[in-house]
Formats: C-alpha cells, structure tokens, sequence
C-alpha cells in the first residue's frame, strides 16, 4: 500500500530546510539525487537543505 504524498512532491524539487519523514505503515517510493529506495516501516528519511529529491 503506498499512502498519499504531499502536493507537488512527485517533481523532483530542493528546500531550504531540513526535511524529516517518518514511514509508519505501508510503503513510500523516494528518490534523493539520482538514487531510488522503496521505505518501509519503521523508515526515517533526513533530507538536508537544497537536496534534489521527490516524494
């Protein structure tokens, strides 16, 4: 089961914050520069500032 993401983050995108994400249930495709990982629970993704990433 993959549940919803936020608006906009299908496209590949950058912020000027740290960006944290838990997985707690079913499973998330993510994308971080050109590497690919499917995160299941218990997943924590750290994303660190003007990182080129979706989902």
């Amino acid at each position: 089961m993959i549940h919803r993401q936020a608006a906009g983050c299908e496209r590949a995108h950058t912020h000027s914050s740290f960006i944290f994400s838990a997985i707690s249930r079913g499973e998330m495709l993510f994308q971080i520069n050109e590497n690919e990982f499917t995160l299941r629970p218990p997943s924590i993704v750290v994303v660190s500032t003007n990182t080129l990433h979706n989902k």
